[in-house]
């Protein structure tokens, strides 16, 4: 498998840094200065994002076998602090890989993106469908109009959007078939069916 790219800083226990869906580990910059003082910091571009190489990947448990493989020989037990889809790839590695976890941190995450009787805080599939197919037809606009919803209802949403929107393509444009993976395909399929099962 290709390596990731990963961006190390400071010293500590090590801390890895996982974006969300079409971002790069660049947006995470502005947490690292004041992490990298107690943390060995690991700012990861997932495969086909950022400076890392487009893989095709079916399944979710590739990406994690690609972080496993990457983190092998880290001295220590990591924390991973995971973002969106990046704390959906968080959890499946700590299940996947226990032995490699010491702490997990998720922002805006959840066990489901599907509505299901029994998780009804989601998206309908629908929506989901419908996004999948925006994608397809208007690439830039629909991920611009991602970002929005990432930061609604946000007391500093406008700033923060406005600094989203100016590194969303600094490391170049994410992979177009990971993203549809996402939307549509088997590491979607995979979030939906093992949704529940924490590790």
């Amino acid at each position: 498998m290709s390596e990731l790219y990963v961006e190390w800083s400071g010293s500590g226990p090590p801390l890895v840094l996982l974006h969300g869906w079409a971002m790069h580990g660049g947006l995470l910059a502005p947490l690292v200065p004041a992490l990298s003082a107690r943390y060995r910091v690991a700012v990861v571009d997932l495969p086909g994002h950022g400076y890392s190489a487009a893989q095709r990947l079916t399944s979710l448990d590739a990406m994690v076998d690609s972080l496993a493989a990457q983190f092998a020989s880290t001295d220590g037990s990591l924390r991973v602090l995971g973002w969106s889809m990046g704390a959906a790839v968080a959890l499946r590695w700590a299940r996947m890989v226990p032995a490699q976890m010491a702490q997990l941190v998720l922002i805006g995450a959840t066990p489901r993106f599907i509505t299901a009787s029994d998780w009804p805080h989601a998206m309908e599939a629908a929506t989901l469908a419908r996004f999948g197919d925006e994608l397809a037809l208007a690439y830039r606009l629909t991920l611009q109009r991602f970002l929005t919803l990432q930061v609604q209802g946000s007391d500093a949403g406008r700033a923060a959007l406005h600094a989203l929107r100016g590194a969303l393509f600094a490391r170049g444009e994410p992979d177009a078939d990971n993203l549809r993976a996402f939307t549509g395909g088997t590491m979607l399929d995979q979030l939906i069916r093992s949704a529940g099962a924490m590790p």
